[in-house]
């Protein structure tokens, strides 16, 4: 494992991707950092936020992340992420906001650098496999490989899209990755706040369908 992660301070390169709307929520965020990963907590009002970043606190005292949608957080939001370790932001202008580690999640390799530019401590390249809000529209392998082309071996990258299991975590590794972002496959623990039939269909589900149908329910 690199020393990107191991400044962090994690044991596994696995980030938990922060999935808004109570999904990933405290309990989440740090069953996962307790496992040895990153756990995220996901965009809420800011002081939910803060009350969030507290009772991780109580239940871990491994290093702890915010994500940020930079179209919806207002600076009070960026005030109470200065309580975590790490602050990942997205969809908007990469811009330093926070005096924490800084990940920018992008789409593209003109996003990544700029990101860089712009001083972020590392970027997640997000494929179009990803759930949630979608930024790139070019498969995560295919997109990780030009990232990593175009800021160089030693610039910070982790890869996020479509990871299920152990075998997408090797084949990103392998493939240059620091690390991999995981959503979905979080969703199915028990500490995730997403609703138990949710869960069910995920459970059930054999195939990923590309959609921009998106919403907060």
């Amino acid at each position: 494992m690199g020393g990107f992660l191991e400044r962090i301070g994690l044991e596994v390169p696995i980030v938990q991707a922060g999935m808004g709307g109570g999904l990933a929520g405290h309990q989440l965020a740090a069953a996962v950092s307790d496992a040895g990963g990153l756990g995220t907590i996901g965009i809420l009002g800011p002081e939910q936020l803060r009350e969030e970043i507290a009772a991780a606190r109580r239940l871990t005292d491994r290093p702890i992340a915010v994500n940020l949608l930079q179209v919806l957080a207002r600076p009070a939001h960026f005030e109470a992420a200065e309580g975590a370790d790490v602050l990942v932001t997205f969809w908007g202008r990469p811009r330093r906001r926070t005096s924490r580690i800084w990940l920018h999640q992008v789409g593209s390799v003109e996003e990544a650098l700029g990101a860089r530019a712009a001083g972020a401590d590392g970027v997640v390249a997000q494929g179009v496999e990803a759930g949630g809000h979608v930024r790139g529209t070019t498969p995560a392998a295919e997109l990780l490989e030009q990232v990593r082309a175009g800021v160089g071996a030693e610039y910070p990258v982790l890869s996020a899209g479509g990871v299920t299991g152990s075998a997408e975590v090797r084949e990103r590794l392998d493939g240059g990755a620091d690390g991999i972002v995981a959503g979905t496959r979080f969703l199915m623990s028990e500490e995730s706040g997403a609703h138990p039939a949710y869960k069910e269909r995920l459970l059930g589900a054999r195939q990923t369908v590309l959609t921009e149908l998106f919403g907060l329910g």
